[in-house]
Order: C-alpha cells, then structure tokens, then sequence
C-alpha cells in the first residue's frame, strides 16, 4: 500500500469527475443529515476534513455555519474558493494533510463525507480520529462517511466498474489484498483525447473495530446510518453514515 496516495490522485480530471459524480441533491441530503444529527444552527463552527471541492462547505456556509474546510488537494481547494467567491459565502479553506493535522480552533462539529475515510494506514488513520476529537467542544459531534467498512464492500465488491457522466469515462479495476484487508483500484478516467490512470488505496475495518479505534480517541458512536435519508445501517447498506460525540 502507498499511504500517500492521495496527496496526488485529486488533481484536475479526477476532481472534474467527482464534481460530475456528486449532485447538488445528494449534497443536500448528506448536509441535511448532519444539520438534524450534529444540532447545527446558524452560527454553528464545523470543520470538515477532507472537504474536497467544498460541496458542504458552501452549503453548510450557505446555511450560516463558520466552516473551516481542510485538504490536501490545491486543485480542489482552489475550485473551493472560486465557487465560494461566485457565491459570496465567507470559508475559511486551508491546505493540510489528514495525517498530520495542525492545531485547530474548537469547532461544534465536524464532518468527514465523501467515502474519505481509510486512506491511510491504521495508524495514521487513529492519528486523524484523535486530532478531530481535540478540536471537538465536550458534546460536539462528527458525521463520518464510508462506502469500505467490511460490512459494506464485501457484499458489494465487483472485478471492474465503469462510468459515463457528461464528458467523461471512467473504468476502476479492484484488487482486493486479503493479507493486509487493503482493497487497491486502479482508475481510468478519460476526458475527450486524454485519459489518466492513478491507483487508489483503501484500508478495510468492520464497523465494530471502527467505533473501537473511535472509542480510543475519545469519541461514542452514537449513530449508525445506512443512507443519508437517515435509514438505519445493516449488513450490506453501500453506505455508513456514523455520528460520534466527544465524551
């Protein structure tokens, strides 16, 4: 495994193709979610890590929450502040590295959507869960999001997948390594002539070793949802949507 793969697999054509990917509705839904689940209201500081392009950035600003939304991307971040700039939405975006969190100020909640969880090795995974818990108020909460908890991918988990949204093409080819419970994808994407070929790495847990590595770092599990509708999660859900509060 490369645990740094996504310090340069989130550059223009596979962000464009999220951007695709990612509907304005879905959006809505998963910020919906958190607003009833984190007890969010205007004013409310979040942050959200990784925060990507800035979908629920803008539209938790949109709301009136202070954002503070971090990512590794440049690319992404610069979509972020072109779009909140388009929109008049003050956000603070910062450049930052899940791994190694700089110090924050202390946020309401926070959120960790997009399927973003499991980039990294356990290890590095636990330092992110921690740095999140310190920048927590007591009783703050976090929404995190993942389609590779075992529970999820196993049911689900195909050879090859391809897409066509607009103007793209995309084929991701899945390797799953059972020593090291790690599912490796190699992704196609194509826009007119040019096509990109970047590999991602994603760990696997089962919900049960999740909320225990959230437990480590001071965080209960207090929800576990299998859309962002609010569906309870069950073996085989694509989706866990988890609510975790700082003790």
């Amino acid at each position: 495994m490369d645990p740094n793969w996504y310090r340069t697999f989130f550059d223009d054509i596979t962000v464009d193709f999220w951007r695709q990917a990612a509907t304005p509705e879905w959006t809505t839904a998963e910020v919906d979610l958190a607003w009833r689940e984190l007890r969010l209201a205007a004013g409310s500081r979040v942050l959200d890590c990784p925060c990507g392009h800035g979908r629920h950035v803008l539209e938790l600003a949109r709301r009136g929450c202070q954002v503070i939304g971090i990512d590794y991307s440049e690319y992404s971040l610069q979509v972020a502040r072109e779009s909140a700039a388009e929109q008049k939405l003050a956000v603070d975006l910062r450049r930052g590295d899940m791994q190694e969190l700089p110090s924050l100020p202390t946020c309401d909640a926070a959120i960790t959507l997009g399927n973003s969880l499991f980039y990294c090795e356990h290890a590095a995974t636990g330092r992110f869960f921690q740095s999140v818990a310190r920048a927590l108020r007591k009783g703050g909460r976090w929404l995190l999001n993942t389609g590779t908890v075992a529970e999820s991918i196993i049911a689900h988990l195909k050879p090859e997948l391809n897409y066509e949204l607009g103007e793209f093409k995309a084929r991701f080819s899945n390797t799953y390594h059972v020593a090291d419970s790690c599912l490796e994808t190699l992704a196609e994407i194509t826009r007119g002539a040019r096509t990109e070929s970047r590999t991602i790495w994603q760990c696997f847990v089962t919900v049960g070793e999740l909320r225990r590595m959230l437990a480590a770092a001071g965080l209960k599990t207090i929800g576990l949802y299998g859309d962002a509708a609010g569906a309870p999660y069950a073996l085989g859900s694509h989706q866990l949507y988890l609510v975790a509060e700082r003790e």
